[in-house]
């Protein structure tokens, strides 16, 4: 983890003394989260949730840019009797490549994703419960969601339309029934700055 940490800041500290570019984002996420328990894992539907946050691109030379951000997004998943709606802040450290076609740009990235657990609600047909994070027994979920993310769109000069996939790469669950995120967003971002 401390390996990925400086990793980042050094890519940011590179790219910072080129022209960044900052925006808003917000969009549709159509999360749907995965049991290792097969008579879980077959209950289990899709929550349509939001996102929402700022991001910050750096060009790294004239094909490349890191793409991150701070981006609040709902996450979660139906069961038969409840429904878990999950809200993380994610911190995409994404890869992007970047081509001119005709005058609109398109770009495709990947790199990790970093969730970070900050609330949620489990609601059942007696009511709602929070959701807690951390790593005892008592606890409903892991804090901290490593991920990996691929992604592709398209620039049309200050908007940035894309589509994204992100997994999750290990067990969010503090019991054997065995949990990990899997989420499919779209979104809008409104980009200013930047070459």
């Amino acid at each position: 983890m401390k390996k990925i940490i400086y990793t980042f800041c050094f890519v940011l500290a590179a790219a910072g003394i080129q022209a960044q570019a900052f925006g808003i984002l917000a969009g549709l996420n159509f999360a749907k989260g995965t049991f290792d328990e097969p008579s879980v894992d077959n209950t289990v539907d899709g929550l349509t949730g939001i996102q929402i946050g700022p991001v910050v691109q750096f060009p790294m030379g004239t094909l490349f840019e890191l793409h991150t951000g701070a981006i609040y997004s709902q996450q979660g998943f139906k069961l038969p009797m409840e429904e878990w709606t999950i809200d993380y802040l994610d911190v995409p450290i994404n890869i992007a490549a970047s081509f001119d076609l005709g005058g609109t740009g398109v770009f495709v990235k990947a790199g990790p994703v970093l969730g970070i657990g900050i609330g949620g609600k489990r609601t059942t047909q007696v009511g709602e419960l929070d959701i807690n994070f951390g790593s005892g027994d008592e606890d409903d979920l892991k804090v901290l969601d490593v991920g990996g993310s691929v992604g592709a769109g398209i620039k049309l000069g200050t908007l940035q339309v894309a589509a994204a996939y992100d997994l999750s790469l290990s067990d969010l669950s503090n019991n054997e029934a065995g949990y990990e995120n899997k989420v499919f967003h779209i979104s809008l971002a409104f980009v200013l700055g930047g070459n």
